[in-house]
């Protein structure tokens, strides 16, 4: 049950005159008070001592109001306005140790916005100079990157350090849940679009990755490190992930595995793309009497 409610005045969140309120739960309560700041600096509520002043200086030091995120009580009424998901955000991962993806990964960059009319000058043909391709957020489905992407007849002036290679990973930047795949073909190159971000594994299996971001525990935290109407990372979040780190030979275990299932996703798009195909094929011959139409 709501047990105290602290009100704020406008003015207090950054960039925009809406009023807000830290609203207080708690388990067995039978009762709800509501606390209007205006009329002190300190108040308090359930024994917790809510230093007004103080928050309200913290909110005024976040240069980007759409970074500010539910934080512990403990937290919000203490020191500083540093967001650090290992403090703010719900429970701890289950396992016992873990690491930050920034410590996993040589870096996190964000791909590069093309201005439309750069792009339209480099695109080619689905079928013609297929090491060279432009990767965006629609190119990737069901976890893995589309046989069919944007092809591109040189990488774009300037886009050298936006581009991902075997071995890569890549996540969305934006939308729940977040589309990750791994770059698997060591023939094409891929200029990465804006709304992906470019993560280089180091020491680690990228298959390892892709599964924990994918498992119920790591889609969470990409959900909760994220902000905005549209839920948007980024790459100082998500360097900032915590990742479980599985003992002995387990992280092996786990992606090959993943590995494994990516392989046979692929394997049945390929044959389902094919049998479409042939059902537009066989329903064409068969109107227009070219063929049996036995109905197989």
């Amino acid at each position: 049950m709501i047990e105290g409610v602290v009100a704020f005045p406008e003015g207090v969140y950054p960039g925009t005159s809406i009023a807000i309120a830290i609203v207080m739960f708690r388990k067995g309560s039978y009762s709800t008070k509501l606390f209007d700041v205006a009329g002190s600096d300190q108040y308090e509520v359930s024994g917790v001592n809510f230093n007004v002043s103080r928050i309200v200086k913290d909110f005024a030091n976040l240069a980007n109001y759409g970074d500010i995120v539910t934080r512990g009580k403990e937290q919000i009424l203490s020191r500083d306005g540093e967001l650090d998901p290992g403090v703010y955000l719900a429970e701890p991962t289950q396992s016992g140790r873990q690491r930050k993806l920034g410590e996993l990964v040589q870096g996190i960059k964000r791909g590069v916005v093309m201005p439309k009319d750069a792009l339209e000058r480099l695109l080619l043909p689905p079928d013609d100079s297929p090491g060279i391709c432009y990767l965006t957020p629609k190119h990737i489905s069901d976890g893995v990157i589309e046989d069919v992407v944007t092809k591109l007849s040189a990488i774009p002036d300037g886009c050298e350090n936006f581009v991902a290679k075997a071995g890569d990973l890549v996540i969305s930047r934006s939308g729940v849940p977040f589309k990750c795949a791994v770059v698997d073909d060591s023939n094409k190159t891929y200029v990465v679009d804006g709304n992906l971000f470019v993560c280089r594994p180091s020491g680690v299996d990228p298959y390892y990755l892709k599964g924990y971001f994918e498992d119920v525990e790591g889609a969470k935290w990409l959900k909760r490190l994220s902000s905005g109407i549209q839920q948007t990372l980024s790459s100082k979040k998500l360097s900032l992930l915590p990742v479980p780190m599985a003992e002995g030979g387990k992280a092996s275990e786990v992606a090959s595995a993943v590995r494994e299932r990516l392989e046979r996703i692929k394997r049945l798009k390929r044959e389902l793309k094919k049998n479409l195909m042939e059902i537009k094929s066989q329903f064409a011959q068969t109107v227009s009497g070219g063929g049996a139409g036995d109905g197989n």
